[in-house]
């Protein structure tokens, strides 16, 4: 079963990967030259110390701006004029906009490189809170930030995997309610996903892999889980990569059996996760806490319906490494409210349904997205079981598909 569960997972990223069509880089820049007989250059990259380095030392895409002024704006992560420059025939002095947030500073050097290193160097040390300043407001305008404020953002992915991994009740345990039986709650269980989005102009990939740490019972109702998960993204040759591991404290307050057609399950839920991207120069450490709250109702002897709803915090935790300090600021509230039916269509066969509502109650690109999902659950052995299920996210500027499989041993 392993095996093949390998083999389905790098069938199904293969095939995604290439279903990814060509669309626009995270990066792009119009440079027009000053001066008699004009020339206009347009470029784009992926990476943007690459980009801005080769803008400033006019190489690369921008080597027919060699030995000219000129004056470029910059689309950052699909927001237009976010950067802009302006600078001398020799490139000794260079003036650098960052126009959501009204910045300008002129940088001056015995070289272009000289002042491509003053760039850095101010970006990376004295300038960590502009930065900041200015990745806070791009993510309340672009569907491709890393930090904040789209359905692919670092806050976003923490509450999503809070939400599944511990509002969905598993398929064993609605089942034994449904029997009248015992469920079993220790355990360990990995999953795997893969999917394509676009998030307005852009097109990409992403995967996530998960899997279960502690799993410790405290007592007949309560116990603890550290659910641990990798994540990364692919988009225009740009990547974002994460982590994070949360702590769950699953306290069941009724338990579906013969005679209470009822669970009830409230989670407090607290964690830390860091999600960043060399490539897109954005990043951030996070912490959150919420609570989950899940009530599975027996409509009738074979249908189960559910209902889940979590509330979040996300907080940015500054790094800071000798003189370097960074904090992104980040200062977000996710509400999350679903709807699930879970029904048994073979004694080994359960299907399900949900639709979940998602809303950034502070500023944000994408400010609410809906998720329509299923899955069916196949229970190889009563200790054993092994899912294969499907998303689709949608919302402004927003649209995602994915595909998973995941497999759970209780005990």
């Amino acid at each position: 079963m392993n095996k093949n569960l390998r083999l389905t997972g790098c069938v199904l990223l293969a095939c995604l990967a290439a279903s990814v069509a060509f669309a626009r880089k995270p990066f792009e820049a119009i440079a027009i030259t000053t001066g008699p007989a004009p020339i206009t250059v347009n470029a784009s990259g992926s990476n943007l110390n690459d980009f801005v380095s080769s803008l400033i030392n006019t190489n690369g895409q921008f080597a027919p701006l060699n030995g000219r002024a000129y004056t470029a704006s910059s689309t950052f992560l699909g927001v237009p004029n976010a950067v802009t420059f302006n600078t001398n025939a020799t490139g000794t002095a260079v003036t650098y906009g960052l126009t959501p947030i009204g910045f300008n500073r002129t940088f001056t050097g015995t070289s272009k490189q000289d002042v491509d290193t003053q760039i850095k160097d101010f970006f990376q040390k004295n300038g960590a809170d502009t930065i900041a300043a200015f990745l806070k407001a791009i993510a309340e305008k672009s569907p491709l930030a890393v930090t904040d404020g789209n359905p692919n953002s670092a806050t976003a992915v923490a509450a999503a995997g809070t939400f599944t991994g511990q509002g969905f009740t598993t398929a064993d345990e609605i089942m034994a309610g449904l029997d009248g039986g015992k469920a079993r709650y220790g355990g360990f269980g990995i999953g795997f996903n893969a999917g394509t989005f676009e998030a307005g102009d852009f097109k990409g990939s992403n995967y996530d892999f998960s899997l279960t740490g502690l799993n410790l019972g405290l007592g007949e109702s309560v116990r603890l889980i550290t659910p641990i998960s990798f994540n990364y993204l692919k988009v225009e040759g740009a990547q974002v990569a994460g982590m994070g591991i949360n702590f769950a404290l699953p306290i069941r307050l009724q338990t579906m059996n013969k005679d209470n057609p009822f669970n009830w399950r409230v989670t407090p839920i607290g964690g830390v996760s860091l999600r960043g991207s060399a490539d897109l120069a954005g990043g951030a450490l996070l912490w959150q806490a919420g609570v989950t709250n899940t009530i599975d109702y027996k409509a009738a002897p074979k249908l189960v319906v559910c209902m889940i709803n979590q509330a979040t915090f996300h907080r940015s935790i500054g790094i800071t490494y000798g003189d370097y300090h960074f904090d992104p600021k980040i200062d977000q509230q996710i509400l999350k409210n679903g709807l699930r039916v879970v029904s048994p269509l073979t004694p080994r066969l359960i299907g399900d349904f949900f639709a979940v509502d998602t809303r950034f109650l502070k500023a944000a690109a994408v400010k609410s997205f809906e998720t329509f999902g299923g899955s069916l659950s196949f229970r190889a052995t009563p200790n054993y079981n092994v899912s294969l299920g499907a998303n689709y996210d949608t919302g402004t500027r927003f649209k995602a598909y994915s595909v998973g499989l995941s497999s759970a041993w209780r005990w």
